[in-house]
Formats: structure tokens, C-alpha cells, sequence
């Protein structure tokens, strides 16, 4: 039996494109709270964080006071994605 010498985690995209997924389930959100946005709205906060991502999104949108009362309050498993 060969012991385990390492783990590697991809946590930023490099072995798996997951950028286009997460772009998805975002446009998802914005439809359930109501507001229509293209995964295409999301290229310019790519690499900025969560908050920055979907916050610029709702900015554009003009939503951020929606954006920023929602993420006061959301619990912390809808924060880590």
C-alpha cells in the first residue's frame, strides 16, 4: 500500500474551469430575487471575491442597497461558495 504524500486542493480554477458554473448559479440568484442578468454581467468582477462579484453585478443593476440588506443577513453557507 503506497502512503498518501500530499493533497492538492484547486481552489482557484487552475485544474478545473469552474468560473462559467459559478456565473451560472449567480444569474440563477439574481432571477429567484427577481432580476435579470447574463453571465456576460459578471466578466468584469471575475477574481474579485464573492462580495465584489455579485455586489458590482447588483450595482450595475442598480440594487445595491438590495444587495447590500441581503448579504447583511444571509447566513453563512449562502456567503461560502
Amino acid at each position: 500500500m503506497t502512503m498518501l504524500k500530499g493533497v492538492l486542493f484547486d481552489m482557484d480554477g487552475v485544474l478545473v474551469d469552474t468560473e462559467k458554473y459559478i456565473a451560472l448559479a449567480s444569474v440563477e440568484m439574481f432571477r429567484e430575487k427577481g432580476m435579470e442578468v447574463k453571465t456576460s454581467d459578471f466578466i468584469p468582477f471575475t477574481g474579485m471575491g464573492e462580495i465584489r462579484y455579485l455586489g458590482g453585478v447588483a450595482e450595475k443593476m442598480k440594487n445595491a442597497d438590495w444587495f447590500a440588506v441581503n448579504l447583511a443577513h444571509a447566513p453563512e453557507e449562502v456567503l461560502l461558495w
